[in-house]
């Protein structure tokens, strides 16, 4: 236990990130480009048949990369859909944080197919516990080269029924090009490969064959065609740039690269919006954020409705010190948001899976 607490937690406490490759330049990033659109999933029910659509879209390949997939309702509707896609020869990749990985009858008729890949990222041992903080913590999925959506949700029923236990709000983006190849698109399926190529993944094997799709109930008895795909399309907002921005690959402490980048975007700019579900601050967040003096407006969840109790622990601290110094307004509703997002003057939109936290800015 002694070894679990030293290798597992205090070797994080030492001050050293390795370094990274990965960097962007804030000024290619808003370069204006053509043919990019941008278009926000709020509701439910929306981000569900949103899925199903581009799932339905693909004609090549499918990349899901998810901290969480699980093998509910959603996941078998989803599932359904995936393993017919498999059927009609599209190539499907899945990759899910080895945290919340379940062998699960759904998991095996994915396994079992042979036109679809699963790949746990991360597997936990006991002679290297600090493998268990490093979380892939992405949510996304791609669509060919076309398609992409990425934000906080997981695959779990509270994200997509609001009967479900811990109903939980959340916020994608679709991104994609009309005529072209996407270019955030390209570069998240380049991650993938990479990830697909890492040491932290593996490829899941069953000896189970693969027979029939047995799902494609769960999705032909949801599926409602009153949602408007195209209508998606033609409403979407036209964008001048788009660009796909992650962490590097590496145990322990990575370099911050998102925090860095979020840094050089807010440079020029007077004021801030951040949304997260929980905030939390560590010495090494307050040492290199470079936005500290300016007008920042932070929106979260209260403390009665926060589902994470170490988050909030850590947030406690912090509470009445960043509501002196910022403006924090805090959801009184009985449902938590998960959205994690930040607003940067009028002109630039950050939508993703980052929470305004250390694990997530230096080891997810």
């Amino acid at each position: 236990s002694s070894d679990l607490f030293i290798f597992g937690i205090l070797i994080f406490k030492i001050p050293y990130s390795q370094p990274s490759d990965l960097k962007y330049d804030s000024e290619e990033m808003l370069v204006k480009k053509e043919d990019q659109y941008a278009s926000i999933a709020e509701e439910p029910q929306e981000a569900l048949d949103l899925r199903l659509s581009l799932i339905n879209e693909a004609k090549n390949c499918i990349n899901i990369v998810y901290y969480m997939f699980e093998s509910d309702r959603s996941g078998e509707i989803i599932g359904g859909l995936l393993l017919k896609k498999a059927d009609e020869d599209v190539k499907i990749n899945i990759i899910v944080d080895n945290k919340f990985f379940r062998k699960t009858t759904l998991f095996k008729t994915f396994i079992a197919h042979p036109n679809i890949n699963v790949y746990r990222f991360e597997r936990f041992s006991l002679l290297m516990p600090f493998t268990l903080h490093n979380s892939l913590h992405d949510k996304f999925i791609t669509i060919d080269n076309k398609y992409s959506l990425i934000g906080g949700r997981n695959i779990g029923d509270r994200f997509y029924f609001p009967d479900s236990k811990m109903q939980t709000d959340d916020r994608d983006v679709l991104v994609f090009s009309k005529e072209n190849d996407n270019d955030a698109t390209l570069a998240m399926n380049e991650y993938t490969l990479e990830l697909i190529s890492s040491r932290y993944t593996k490829l899941m094997k069953t000896k189970m064959s693969y027979q029939e799709n047995e799902y494609l109930s769960n999705y032909l008895n949801y599926f409602d065609d009153s949602y408007d795909f195209q209508k998606v399309i033609n409403e979407a907002i036209a964008v001048d740039n788009i660009t796909f921005v992650r962490s590097p690959l590496n145990r322990f402490n990575k370099e911050p690269v998102l925090f860095n980048t979020i840094n050089d975007l807010a440079s020029n700019s007077d004021n801030l919006i951040i949304q997260s579900p929980y905030i939390t601050i560590s010495k090494a967040m307050k040492k290199n954020f470079a936005c500290a003096d300016k007008d920042i407006t932070f929106i979260t969840n209260s403390v009665a409705i926060n589902p994470n109790p170490f988050a909030t622990s850590g947030y406690l601290r912090i509470r009445n010190k960043l509501a002196l110094d910022y403006q924090v307004y805090e959801s009184q509703r009985p449902i938590g948001d998960h959205a994690k997002s930040i607003i940067i003057g009028d002109d630039i939109a950050i939508i993703g899976s980052q929470n305004i936290d250390h694990r997530s800015f230096y080891l997810s």
